[in-house]
């Protein structure tokens, strides 16, 4: 099994690579919006003893993660 293992209540953030694939809505082009580090924080709690799928929300922060070589803290791209 591979992945990453998070005790409850001891981890306030994570710090992930975020990648997204959509449609613009301005021009319908499809697009690609790669996030290098974003820190993402839990915007509620998280109820496991419910009877419905887990769901919960994140809210974050872009951060530019210029010790790896970049400049911006996203960079979008159309896809043709």
């Amino acid at each position: 099994m591979s992945g990453k293992q998070i005790l409850a209540a001891t981890t306030t953030e994570i710090r992930a690579f975020v990648r997204m694939e959509g449609k613009n809505l301005a021009n319908q082009k499809k697009v690609s919006i790669v996030c290098p580090l974003a820190v993402l924080t839990p915007s509620g709690e998280l109820d496991v003893a419910g009877k419905e799928f887990i769901t919960f929300g994140l809210s974050g922060t872009l951060v530019t993660d210029s010790d790896n070589g970049y400049t911006s803290p996203f960079i979008y791209q159309e896809i043709s």
